[in-house]
């Protein structure tokens, strides 16, 4: 059976934070609480509780009530309906009770009903082929749906009702009066022929939907004297006996009962109404006196409904744990001395429970009420379900404290809702507020993680309390998309696109598996530069390389800065090392950057690039923001050739040979196609150092990096 329960009137539900960030949630603040049922816990015995999510555990004071106060308690009191044939072969001295005992002895047990349980309540169905409380003047009379005529509620003895102000058993008393009256005022011009036992028990299962009283309390007194005979709706019908509570019944006029009605008495012991059903029970009398039935009901049926008398709990364990025997009289329940968990959607819990029992006893011989002293143990199963969709639990039948835990990530002190790759450190702080729970934690560990298929990197991180605030810190890292995380360092590393998540899990003694947080929130990367070219410039002509400009593309918001560059030039670029490059200088160069380097200039120069000639792009993440990709790219040749410094690279030949044309043989620092200008060179004279220009024309070409040319005029 699955129990839920609404506070009447409202429907309250807890609302957790929902952060929604990339298609993920994240919760990073949240209420949990502990619960009890205030009432006696027998009332969930193979049943469920069924509580809302925000529940993580059953509370370590777990409430016992006294089975019955006598003087205050109706809950755990007897409601007992009498259930009574009227019909004709019940009348007269020919009948099978010529004494009327099926209501005289009724109204004897009401009078040691009244001096012993005056909290008890009783009422009465009468009937024959139709119920026989008829009378509309009847101020008491109660409707039975579906039937005709009424039955007289169920009335609590001690207590008075309108319109006369007179007590449950004054008014019982006068209707079960052993006198002609009693046989007019109910008849009301029905007939007494008919057996219609499933009328008489329709008004008693009408009458228990109307107590408070616990099932287990519910039970029906029945007199009668022979088989169904009434066909409406079926006169054997009544023999299923569902949802027909715990029945003692009394057989008038034969040794032994028709066999319907012992189908009856064993369908009523396994219906599973109550507990108690299975004591239903049948006895045949004949000819028996007033006296000898009422010590006969009184001692198997009267002592029957009365066993239980009066428990006090003194011992409780709960899942065969340690007993504790601390039971407070006053908040009448057990101190435990820590929560229990609940461990999923369904959990199950045994409770064995130790009562103090004083059961009252009527002595059938001298009438006297006894006390009998003893101890019992009742052993109660239920499992506790946690349903999102339940609501608040009323505070009137539960006992409900929560309190409050939040996670979140921290940078330079300031909770961030996204992270980017200059965030590291990173924080993590878990806080909880201990609200009416007054719930502690001495201890609190983290594990962040990422998200990326690429590859799981999760670290544990342990936290330090102040006063009620976790924290920790841990590194992070970006890895390449290639790249394996490796874990159990204390530095998280992610990809590119990626989340960090962090989820907080309770491990105090014991565990509250259901007392988790977790918070997700994604990596903002600040994008990726790609180198595409690089160029060698010779800006004074000297033949060595003195300026390189890097060309790249950037996904980086605002483009990229000098603290970009710097971190660049220190991390990521690394110059051919066979031309000897020192550094003096770098800068932004429009979607680039340009170093200012010296070559070394021990070697001859070098105006021409070779396979050699490579820049190397390192991988890596800038601490300014964005990612260097990694790769290797040609540095292609931006510098002029000059004329080889040897003394014989510049040669004029033929300039004292009459009638040939002067020639000019120049030998290059690499290789040259052609010359396309007639004056490509200036020439300084030595005696007062005037330049003057020659006007050439290329002659020949004997090696790729040597030309001569015939001087065709000089100015």
């Amino acid at each position: 059976m699955r129990t839920t329960f609404f506070q009447k009137g409202i429907l309250c539900t807890v609302m957790t934070l929902l952060i929604v960030l990339l298609g993920s949630i994240c919760l990073n603040a949240e209420e949990v609480c502990k619960f009890a049922y205030k009432g006696k816990p027998e009332r969930f015995h193979n049943d469920t509780m069924v509580v809302p999510d925000e529940m993580v555990a059953m509370s370590e004071y777990l409430y016992a009530p006294p089975s019955t106060d006598l003087a205050n308690d109706t809950l755990y009191q007897p409601a007992i309906m009498f259930v009574i044939d009227y019909s004709g072969s019940m009348m007269g001295n020919d009948g099978n009770d010529p004494e009327q005992a099926r209501t005289r002895v009724p109204s004897k047990l009401l009078d040691t009903l009244y001096k012993e349980a005056p909290l008890a309540e009783v009422g009465i169905s009468l009937w024959a082929g139709e119920l026989k409380f008829n009378r509309d003047d009847d101020p008491y009379k109660v409707e039975c749906p579906g039937e005709k005529g009424g039955y007289c509620p169920l009335l609590q003895l001690n207590k008075t009702y309108p319109p006369d102000n007179k007590t449950g058993y004054e008014i019982l008393k006068w209707y079960l009066q052993d006198n002609g009256n009693y046989i007019s005022y109910f008849q009301g011009g029905y007939s007494l022929n008919g057996t219609n036992i499933y009328t008489g028990f329709q008004a008693s299962k009408h009458a228990f939907t109307n107590t408070e009283r616990v099932k287990e309390k519910h039970f029906n007194i029945f007199f009668s004297d022979g088989a169904p005979s009434d066909p409406r709706p079926n006169p054997n019908i009544f023999a299923e006996a569902e949802k027909v509570a715990t029945t003692f019944t009394i057989f008038f006029g034969a040794t032994s009962a028709p066999a319907i009605l012992n189908t009856f008495t064993e369908n009523v012991q396994t219906n599973g109404y109550s507990a108690l059903n299975p004591k239903s029970d049948m006895w045949s009398i004949l000819n028996v006196g007033i006296d000898t039935l009422y010590n006969f009901i009184t001692k198997n049926v009267l002592n029957n409904i009365l066993l239980d008398g009066y428990e006090i709990p003194f011992e409780m364990s709960v899942n065969g744990g340690q007993n504790v025997n601390n039971w407070n009289n006053d908040s009448t329940g057990f101190l435990f001395p820590q929560l229990f968990p609940l461990r999923g959607r369904h959990t199950d819990f045994t409770f064995a429970l130790q009562y103090h029992k004083r059961r009252i006893y009527v002595d059938q011989n001298t009438g006297q009420i006894d006390t009998i002293d003893t101890d019992t143990t009742h052993n109660i199963a239920f499992g506790v379900e946690v349903d999102p969709n339940q609501g608040q639990l009323p505070d009137s039948l539960w006992d409900v404290k929560c309190w409050n835990r939040e996670l979140g990530f921290y940078y330079n002190g300031t909770q961030v809702t996204t992270v980017d790759e200059t965030m590291t450190p990173l924080e993590v702080r878990f806080t909880f507020e201990p609200g009416d729970a007054r719930y502690n934690y001495t201890k609190a560990s983290i594990e962040v993680g990422n998200t990326s298929a690429n590859g799981r990197d999760l670290e544990t991180i342990t936290l330090t309390k102040n006063g009620n605030t976790f924290t920790g810190t841990f590194d992070l890292a970006v890895i390449d998309d290639a790249a394996s995380p490796t874990q159990n360092d204390n530095t998280l590393q992610h990809y590119a696109i990626d989340n960090l998540t962090g989820v907080f899990r309770n491990d105090e003694d014991p565990k509250l598996l259901l007392d988790t947080l977790k918070i997700q929130i994604p990596f903002d990367f600040g994008g990726t530069i790609e180198v595409k070219k690089a160029y060698y410039f010779d800006n004074n002509a000297e033949g060595y390389v003195d300026s390189i400009y890097v060309e790249a593309t950037t996904n980086i918001s605002g483009g990229l800065t000098n603290a970009h560059i710097q971190e660049m030039v220190q991390k990521a670029l690394e110059l051919p090392g066979f031309r000897g490059f020192s550094i003096q200088n770098s800068g932004v160069a429009g979607n680039g950057l340009f170093l200012k380097v010296r070559e070394d200039q021990s070697r001859d120069p070098q105006t021409f690039v070779t396979n050699d000639d490579k820049l190397t792009v390192k991988s890596v993440v800038l601490s300014a923001g964005g990612q260097v990709e990694a790769k290797s790219i040609a540095i292609q040749d931006k510098v002029a050739p000059i004329i080889h410094w040897n003394k014989k690279s510049a040669l004029l030949a033929d300039y004292k040979v009459s009638g040939k044309k002067d020639t000019l043989g120049v030998k290059f620092s690499e290789a040259i196609k052609k010359v396309s200008a007639e004056e490509p060179f200036y020439f300084l004279a030595r005696s007062n150092n005037n330049t003057y220009s020659v006007k050439l024309r290329e002659v020949a070409q004997p090696k790729t990096d040597s030309m001569v040319f015939e001087v065709s005029s000089v100015n």
